[in-house]
C-alpha cells in the first residue's frame, strides 16, 4: 500500500487529551471537596470506565477485522512458533538495554524520588535483564496476526462516547518490514494499558 484514505470523523480530540482533561477535572474536584463528602461519593468513575469498556470492544473488533476468517496469506492468522517467542524475547531484551542506557545517561538530571528510583533500577540492571523471558514456555498455543503496532490513547479519537482508531502505519522507529510482521494482538492491549498508566502519572 502506498497510501490510505480515511473518512473525516468530527471528534472531540484524541483519547490522550480526553483522559488527561478527565483526570484534571477529577483532581480539581477532590481538592475542593471536604473529606466526608468524598467518602460518600459512589461510582465516581463509572462513566469513564463505561467508555473504557467501549474502547475495549473497539479494540477487540479491530483485531477481529485484521484477521478475517477467509483472508489472503498476508492477513491470515498463523501459529505462534518457538522461533517467534525467541525473537520476541530478543526484541524485549534489546529494548530494555536501550532504556537502561538512556536512564544511565540522563539519571544525573533527575532529582528526588525519580533519582532514587533510577538509581535502584540501575543497581538491579543485571537481575532485571535476567528476568526477561524467564518462565516463558518454549512453545505457546496461540496465533499471531496483523495488529495496530503503535496502539495508545493518542491514536484514538473520541466522538460522541465512541472511539475511532487512527494511524495504522505502526511504530515510526521500526522498519517497514518489521511493521508488516505479524505479532500477538496482546501487544496492542499492553500498549494501551501502558498509555493509561502514563496518563495517570502525567
Amino acid at each position: 500500500a502506498l497510501a490510505a484514505l480515511h473518512k473525516f470523523v468530527r471528534n472531540q480530540g484524541d483519547a490522550w487529551l480526553y483522559t488527561l482533561n478527565y483526570l484534571v477535572r477529577f483532581l480539581d474536584e477532590i481538592m475542593v471537596l471536604p473529606a466526608d463528602q468524598l467518602a460518600m461519593r459512589k461510582g465516581v468513575h463509572d462513566v469513564y470506565l463505561m467508555q473504557m469498556r467501549q474502547l475495549g470492544e473497539r479494540t477487540a473488533q479491530l483485531h477481529k477485522a485484521l484477521c478475517p476468517a477467509k483472508a489472503e496469506r498476508s492477513f491470515a492468522p498463523e501459529p505462534l512458533s518457538a522461533a517467534d517467542i525467541r525473537a520476541y524475547i530478543k526484541d524485549v531484551s534489546a529494548d530494555a538495554r536501550l532504556v537502561f542506557r538512556a536512564l544511565a545517561a540522563h539519571s544525573r538530571m533527575l532529582a528526588g524520588l525519580a533519582k532514587d528510583h533510577a538509581a535502584k533500577l540501575l543497581a538491579n540492571r543485571k537481575a532485571l535483564m535476567a528476568k526477561i523471558g524467564n518462565n516463558v514456555p518454549a512453545e505457546i498455543d496461540a496465533c499471531k496476526t496483523r495488529y495496530h503496532g503503535d496502539y495508545h490513547l493518542g491514536q484514538i479519537v473520541v466522538a460522541q462516547n465512541d472511539f475511532y482508531i487512527l494511524d495504522f502505519e505502526g511504530e515510526p522507529r521500526r522498519s517497514l518490514a518489521a511493521r508488516r510482521q505479524k505479532h500477538t494482538p496482546v501487544k496492542d492491549v499492553a500498549g494501551m494499558l501502558r498509555s493509561l498508566d502514563y496518563a495517570g502519572w502525567a
